[in-house]
């Protein structure tokens, strides 16, 4: 009894190749996703509960509907030293 042994290297097929190509771009574009477009997107919705928030605050305040003058406002804030 004679046991024939080869060490041939398994080759993968063009189909397999090409699956295993797309999924390595896929798991790439899914990290690319997570880590630079999602701090990106939640910058952009922080900036939107931000700017909403302050509209309805100036809305509940008055909003300087009253003030006749354009430099009747507080003096406060963002830019004041500009006025």
């Amino acid at each position: 009894m004679t046991v024939q042994v080869t060490n041939q290297p398994k080759r993968k097929s063009v189909g397999s190749a090409w699956l295993g190509v797309l999924t390595t771009l896929l798991i790439f574009v899914a990290s690319f996703a997570f880590f630079l477009i999602a701090p990106i997107a939640m910058l952009l919705g922080a900036l939107l509960v931000h700017t909403v928030m302050t509209a309805k605050q100036k809305a509940k305040s008055g909003g300087g509907g009253g003030g006749s003058a354009a430099g009747s406002g507080s003096g406060s804030g963002f830019g004041a030293g500009a006025q």
